[in-house]
């Protein structure tokens, strides 16, 4: 299946073209989601959303629906690769519900990341589920 999507799903711009005009900030994914089949959810990166909302966003797509999530920065710029474990495993409960629903989890490395990092990588790697696309 070919997915294609946007790098949100919520603008304000799009309320009277791709949206109804009297459409909901709270509506807007469900409405994205009848034009397109796949979304990035860029918000991932800054800020980890609440449980409520991970359902919410569940619920508002087909299961056909494909999200692209960020691991958040707290991995790769404030952690900076090391010592995430505990961390990992609640950002990755978090999303738990969306699993269905996610076709990658992209990894944003800093502009520092250089050759001699690999192995910080390498070892954040060794703790992704397998059963994931990253």
């Amino acid at each position: 299946m070919l997915y294609i999507g946007c790098p949100q799903w919520s603008s304000s711009a799009w309320k009277g073209n791709l949206f109804s005009r009297q459409c909901k900030n709270a509506d807007m994914l469900s409405e994205y989601a009848q034009h397109f089949n796949s979304v990035e959810g860029n918000t991932s990166f800054y800020a980890d959303p609440s449980p409520n909302t991970v359902l919410r966003w569940a619920a508002s797509v087909p299961d056909e629906f494909k999200f692209t999530f960020k691991f958040h920065r707290r991995f790769s710029h404030e952690l900076q690769l090391t010592n995430v474990q505990h961390e990992l495993t609640n950002w990755l409960n978090l999303f738990a519900p969306l699993f269905e629903k996610t076709g990658q989890i992209m990894l944003q490395l800093p502009k520092a990341f250089a050759p001699q990092h690999l192995a910080k990588l390498a070892a954040f790697i060794d703790l992704l589920p397998k059963e994931l696309n990253y």
